[in-house]
């Protein structure tokens, strides 16, 4: 039976010469992960063209059977290019680490319409960490910045304290061990603020997307490769002068 759904194109991957593998996150199936079988074919029928990353598209497709691999892809039709992501840098940088993260914390067909709905906000320009945060609860690996992560004793709001990541937030100086990193004051707070919807100032956006993402690369175990491919670029960017 053809399953329908909206869907969020996460990765592409050539495969043949005329069929793609794709990633997509759907907004009533999580992740689906399907082969698109004579997508670059110039008489293709059935879909609207080759995929492409951040794209928003209806899909049609034949579940897996338990255990097995891919989905097959029946039909698709293109529904929005997102112009904040696709036009600027920054906004591409962003998309990518997105993407990265939920292909590392999420399984195949576990439904999160949350999530769905915080990759379109980013999609449309809203802000990385905001949605890094969202997927870390839909993970369960939301971290902990109100209490101490190691012995659970609240934090005094003004405390300086550190990041644990083997943990997975905030730690008192009692728990301090393990790899750690600096957690200000106001990048907590701004943190903890975000966690309940609010988006991070745009002076602590960076380190907040920073943080986050060594927290990410962390739980995925190998870190994150599209997060040190954006420091690489930054730091070129500034040698060079040229804005992103």
């Amino acid at each position: 039976m053809i399953v329908l759904d909206e869907a969020l194109v996460l990765q592409v991957r050539e495969y043949s010469e005329s069929s793609q593998i794709v990633a997509f996150w759907t907004r009533r199936h999580g992740r689906v992960t399907g082969i698109v079988k004579g997508v670059r074919r110039q008489d293709r029928r059935a879909f609207d063209g080759p995929f492409e990353t951040a794209t928003h598209v209806e899909i049609g497709f034949y579940p897996r059977r338990q255990g097995e691999g891919l989905c097959i892809l029946s039909e698709s039709s293109l529904q929005a290019r997102f112009a904040p992501v696709r036009e600027s840098l920054e906004g591409w940088w962003a998309w990518s680490e997105a993407s990265e993260a939920v292909l590392a914390l999420t399984r195949e067909m576990d439904p999160h319409p949350e999530v769905f709905e915080a990759l379109e906000a980013l999609m449309a320009g809203g802000g990385l960490p905001v949605f890094l945060l969202r997927l870390l609860q839909a993970a369960g690996n939301t971290p902990a910045l109100e209490t101490c992560a190691g012995c659970g004793s609240t934090l005094p709001e003004r405390l300086r304290v550190s990041f644990a990541f083997w943990v997975g937030g905030a730690v008192c100086a009692s728990c301090r061990q393990g790899p750690l990193a600096p957690l200000p004051v106001a990048l907590r707070l701004a943190l903890a603020a975000a966690a309940r919807g609010a988006e991070v100032p745009e002076a602590l956006r960076r380190p907040a997307e920073s943080l986050l993402a060594r927290y990410v690369g962390h739980l995925a175990g190998d870190g994150m490769a599209s997060a040190s491919c954006r420091d690489r670029s930054r730091r070129a960017l500034r040698r060079w002068r040229v804005p992103a």
